[in-house]
């Protein structure tokens, strides 16, 4: 894998991410802290997916059978407690972006990056070069978002 190939399977894993983060951004109008928290999360997340599909290579080869439910899982869980936020009529009108939505927001948007994770191990790169970058675009295009 060439260094140009890197860059472009990072960002279209953080593709996702950055979406996210740009509904973050619209939905919550995070502080500087929050979205730093948020960029970082999301980049930890997409950084550590792939290495650890990699490391897991071919053992866990079912767990791509099962990826599609695992995210459609997460992020059902994420609209469904915005829902039910939205309708509370006891919330405060501000809406608030906690810890446990952006844990799973960053969790739902790399599961994408574990399945890519298991073809990273067959090429030349370090696999800590190619975790790095996945997870520095992410972030990068997290903090933009």
């Amino acid at each position: 894998m060439n260094v140009f190939t890197l860059i472009c399977l990072s960002l279209s894993l953080a593709a996702d991410a950055f979406v996210a983060a740009v509904c973050d951004g619209l939905a919550y109008r995070p502080k500087t802290a929050k979205r730093i928290a948020i960029s970082l999360s999301f980049g930890f997340a997409q950084g550590l997916m792939p290495v650890l599909g990699a490391l897991c290579g071919d053992k866990l080869l079912g767990f791509l059978n099962a990826q599609t439910y695992l995210a459609f899982a997460a992020l059902f869980i994420v609209g469904a407690l915005m829902l039910i936020e939205g309708f509370d009529k006891k919330a405060s009108s501000v809406p608030r972006l906690g810890a446990k939505t952006i844990a799973f927001q960053a969790f739902a948007t790399s599961v994408d990056a574990f399945a890519c994770g298991l073809t990273l191990n067959v090429l030349p790169l370090p696999l800590w070069i190619e975790g790095l970058t996945v997870g520095g675009i992410t972030a990068a295009l997290c903090a933009v978002a």
